[in-house]
């Protein structure tokens, strides 16, 4: 293990952790200043399900909705 030294910050705490000695910064101040190291990149998530009252899929091809004829009565009014 690397021997440790105080954050380059300014909050002047000792860095024990080995990737925190050697970027010089823990991770509060390093975020603070800006330079934080690279990130592992994020695990991919499977698709959340579909809601149960989410509207249905579309039909593959379709681009308009068909038109109904509609008569209006006393209670669509």
């Amino acid at each position: 293990m690397p021997k440790p030294r105080k954050c380059l910050g300014g909050c002047g705490r000792w860095l024990t952790n080995e990737r925190s000695i050697a970027l010089g910064y823990g991770r509060h101040c390093a975020e603070v200043h800006g330079v934080t190291p690279a990130r592992r990149p994020a695990r991919l998530r499977r698709p959340a399900a579909r809601p149960v009252d989410a509207p249905p899929e579309p039909i593959p091809g379709q681009v308009a909705l068909p038109l109904v004829d509609h008569q209006p009565t006393l209670w669509s009014l």
